[in-house]
This record gives structure tokens, sequence and C-alpha cells, in this order.
């Protein structure tokens, strides 16, 4: 639809999603000859493929940090925000999954 000339609008509304999902698709997935399937599902996979192979892993001071505050009864939330502001940056989901790990393992 895109190489025939149709709007992105038109091109959400026939496919059943908004126009700034397929405008992000056509823009992230777009090549030297222009918007091709094949191209965008291979690229799709190679970016799941590496999000897959990143480890959330809690290592060194920021892992002390963590484990001290946890101590003291500091939400995740809360413990992701105080160390943003020490320039220390660990999301609140990798706090969580560091204490759910942590309690498969000791429990």
């Amino acid at each position: 639809m895109n190489k025939a000339g149709f709007g992105q609008a038109a091109i959400g509304e026939f496919i059943g999603f908004w126009q700034p999902t397929v405008s992000k698709e056509l823009s992230r997935n777009k090549g030297k000859k222009g918007y091709r399937s094949k191209q965008a599902q291979d690229l799709a996979r190679a970016r799941q493929k590496l999000k897959k192979t990143r480890p959330k892993v809690i290592t060194g001071e920021v892992r002390e940090q963590v484990e001290a505050r946890l101590l003291l009864k500091h939400s995740p939330d809360q413990i992701s925000e105080k160390m943003a502001l020490q320039k220390m940056f660990v999301s609140h989901e990798s706090i969580y999954q560091y204490v759910l790990s942590d309690r498969k393992t000791n429990s």
C-alpha cells in the first residue's frame, strides 16, 4: 500500500493499527530500496535477539547501594529515583528482578 501511494493513516485504518504505529514501522525498517516486509522481519528478529542477550545484572557499587537501601525498606521505585540523582542508573524493574532471583536462590 505504501508503494501504491496510500498514506499512513489509510494503511493504518486498513490493517487495524494507528497511524503512528505505521509511521514507526516504516521508518525503522526502511532500507535503500524502501520498505520490504522480509527485510523488516529480519530487522525485527535481530532487535529481538539483541534485546534478549542483554543481561540485567546489578553489580559493584550499584549492588551495594541497592542492598543497603533495600535493608532500609525503600521500594525499588524509590531506590531507582534516588540513585539516578547520584548518577547511578538502575531501573526499578531490574531491582525487582534482583530481589526475585535472590529469593529463589535463598529459599
